[in-house]
């Protein structure tokens, strides 16, 4: 257990990355998904969806992945 947690440690970075990947493209086809839901044309939803997607993935590899502090 403790060579696991080692390993989590020290590949944290990378985990998290991959985690947040895979937020990121749930965001996208979740977002896709809503608006063309409620009447957005194709286009329009395939921009918003990966303009979310992208403020997503943005903001939680800045803060949470990185840890970047600075704005």
């Amino acid at each position: 257990m403790k060579k696991l947690l080692d390993l989590c440690r020290k590949y944290r970075e990378q985990i998290l990355y991959v985690v947040f990947g895979a937020g990121t493209t749930l965001v996208n086809i979740s977002s896709y998904w809503l608006l063309k839901q409620i009447g957005c044309s194709t286009g329009a939803a395939t921009a918003l969806a990966w303009f979310l997607s992208v403020l997503f993935a943005y903001l939680t590899n800045k803060a949470l992945v990185f840890e970047s502090r600075d704005w």
